[in-house]
């Protein structure tokens, strides 16, 4: 299990009125889940929408917001792809209520690729 500090939507408003830093745990990642430590996140109007409840497919607060990460992976599941040690980047699991905007965040392994190390 990890635990870290998550950026997520508590009820639809405006960002400044919807969104709060809260203490959160990760488990284990299951089959199709990458776990990484966040180091970057991508931000959009995808996010706006989402925390003002405008969002397609979207259900009840709580839930994270990025849709994008990058970061280290930590824990996989048995048959990755993915090592504990490898960078990797793409869309996290925010359909499930993860998000980027995270010290932790599940990818989905099925469009998650190696990121190129630092120079």
């Amino acid at each position: 299990m990890f635990s870290g500090k998550a950026w997520r939507v508590e009820r639809f408003g405006t960002p400044r009125e919807a969104v709060r830093l809260q203490d959160m745990t990760w488990e284990e990642p299951k089959p199709g889940q990458v776990l990484i430590r966040v180091r970057t996140a991508g931000t959009g109007f995808p996010d706006l929408l989402r925390a003002t409840g405008r969002f397609p497919l979207l259900g009840d607060p709580p839930f994270g917001l990025g849709e994008e990460a990058t970061g280290e992976v930590v824990a996989v599941p048995p048959g990755s792809r993915f090592a504990p040690g490898d960078r990797a980047t793409r869309i996290t699991g925010f359909l499930e209520g993860w998000g980027g905007y995270a010290q932790y965040t599940y990818l989905r392994e099925v469009s998650a690729v190696r990121a190129r190390p630092r120079p």
